[in-house]
C-alpha cells in the first residue's frame, strides 16, 4: 500500500530541494520505491558501471565528436557518407580509453566491434534521411527550468538539430534498442522529452517541433515519438507518430503536467510501489524492501 517518508530530516530535504532530474522523476513515475532505493539512498555500487552504461556512454560521445565534425559545414548527405564513416572510427579510436567497456580485452574488442557496426548504421541512416535539420547542440545540459507550481527541473538533452536559418527544432534523446511512441507516453509516464520541449522554449529561444527518441542498436533505426505533421516532411518517421500542431502542443502540455505531478508526489515522500512496471518486463525490482 502507500507509504511515505514520516522522518522530518528527510523531507526538509526532498522539499528544499532546488531542481529534479528529469531522468530521475521517470524512475518515480515507473515506481517511488525503485527512486527511493536507487535515486534518494543512492547504494555505492561494490563492481565498476555495467558494460551497457558505459557502451551508452562512450556512443554518445562518439556520435557527438563524428556528428560536429561532419556538421560543421552543413547537413550529412549521402555523398559525405565515406567521410562520416572515417569520423566515427576516428572518435572511437580517440574516446574508447576513457570508456571502458569490459575488464576482458577480447571482449572489450568484441564490443567495440558491435558498436562501431551499430553506430555506423546509424550514421548512415542519418545521411539518408534527407532531414532539413542540421545536428547543432550536443548534451545541452540545464539546472533549473522552471515547470511551474514551484517545480523546477534539471537534465541534458542528448542531441538539437535546428533548421537553417529558424528557430524550429528537432530534439533527440539517444536509446539503445527500445524507442517509445508518443502514443504510449501516459502510459508508461515517460516525459523527458516534453522538459526537454520546455528547456528549448524557455532557455534556448527555440521552436521544438519534434521530440523524438533514437534508437542506435535497434533493427529499425526510426526515431520514436512525436514530430509535428508539417515539419521536415522527408525524414523518416512511424506514420502515427507525426501529429497535428494542437495534438503537439496537448502532448507537451499533458507530458509536462505529469512529471510536475511526479516532482510534487516526491517531494512530499510519497513512496506507492509499483511492481508492474518497476523492473524491466514488469515485476518487482526491490522485493525484500517492498
Amino acid at each position: 500500500g502507500a507509504q511515505s517518508l514520516p522522518h522530518p530530516d528527510v523531507l526538509g530535504e526532498l522539499r528544499a530541494r532546488e531542481a529534479w532530474s528529469a531522468s530521475g522523476l521517470e524512475t518515480y513515475a515507473s515506481c517511488p520505491v525503485k527512486w527511493f532505493v536507487e535515486r534518494l539512498l543512492g547504494p555505492q555500487p561494490l563492481e565498476p558501471d555495467p558494460e551497457a552504461l558505459v557502451r551508452g556512454n562512450l556512443a554518445h560521445k562518439v556520435l557527438e565528436e563524428a556528428l560536429r565534425r561532419l556538421t560543421d559545414d552543413g547537413a550529412l548527405t549521402p555523398a559525405r557518407l565515406p567521410e562520416a564513416r572515417a569520423a566515427v572510427g576516428t572518435a572511437l579510436d580517440q574516446l574508447e580509453h576513457e570508456f571502458p567497456m569490459s575488464v576482458d580485452p577480447s571482449r572489450r574488442r568484441a564490443m567495440r566491434r558491435r558498436l562501431e557496426a551499430d553506430l555506423l548504421r546509424y550514421v548512415e541512416a542519418a545521411a539518408l534521411s534527407r532531414s532539413a535539420f542540421v545536428p547543432e547542440r550536443f548534451e545541452q545540459r540545464f539546472d533549473a527550468v522552471d515547470a511551474g507550481d514551484g517545480i523546477k527541473l534539471r537534465g541534458q538533452i542528448d542531441r538539437i538539430d535546428r533548421r537553417a536559418d529558424s528557430a524550429e527544432a528537432v530534439l533527440y534523446d539517444y536509446k539503445g534498442k527500445t524507442a517509445y511512441s508518443a502514443k504510449k507516453w501516459a502510459d508508461e509516464g515517460r516525459f523527458q522529452l516534453a522538459v526537454y520541449a520546455l528547456v528549448a522554449r524557455r532557455l534556448l529561444d527555440l521552436e521544438p517541433v519534434g521530440v523524438l527518441y533514437q534508437p542506435l542498436g535497434a533493427e529499425d533505426l526510426r526515431p520514436r515519438g512525436a514530430l509535428r505533421d508539417d515539419a521536415d516532411p522527408e525524414l523518416n518517421v512511424f506514420s502515427g507518430d507525426r501529429l497535428s500542431a494542437e495534438e503537439f502542443e496537448q502532448l507537451l502540455d499533458e507530458s509536462l503536467a505529469a512529471a510536475v505531478s511526479a516532482a510534487k508526489a516526491a517531494r512530499e515522500g510519497e513512496l506507492k510501489p509499483q511492481p508492474d512496471s518497476c523492473a524491466w518486463g514488469g515485476g518487482c525490482a526491490y522485493p525484500t524492501i517492498c
